[in-house]
């Protein structure tokens, strides 16, 4: 069928590094994070980010598909509806 996935782009977070990863901040220091790095999470939010990661995996490479997977941090902008936008509203 040429309709097939052929390639599957997952949105994921960077919650998935979690808290014992060495890409927090230590000493005043941010560290950047390479995409190897090695997943710690703590919250549920953050391990059924890297449960997904892990299921999609295994089914685009029994389907051959082509995986990519974005860890996006935070994002706000005009109009955000989310967390970072209740924070603000709680601060003000």
């Amino acid at each position: 069928n040429d309709k097939s996935v052929r390639h599957f782009i997952l949105i994921s977070s960077v919650a998935v590094y979690g808290a014992e990863s060495s890409a927090v901040e230590e000493e005043s220091q941010l560290k950047k994070i390479a995409e190897d790095e090695i997943c710690f999470p703590k919250t549920v939010y953050a391990k059924s980010k890297l449960s997904a990661e892990e299921f999609a995996g295994n089914f685009c490479r029994e389907n051959k598909i082509f995986l990519t997977i974005l860890r996006l941090a935070t994002v706000i902008g005009e109009g955000d509806r989310g967390n970072v936008h209740r924070l603000i509203r709680a601060i003000d």
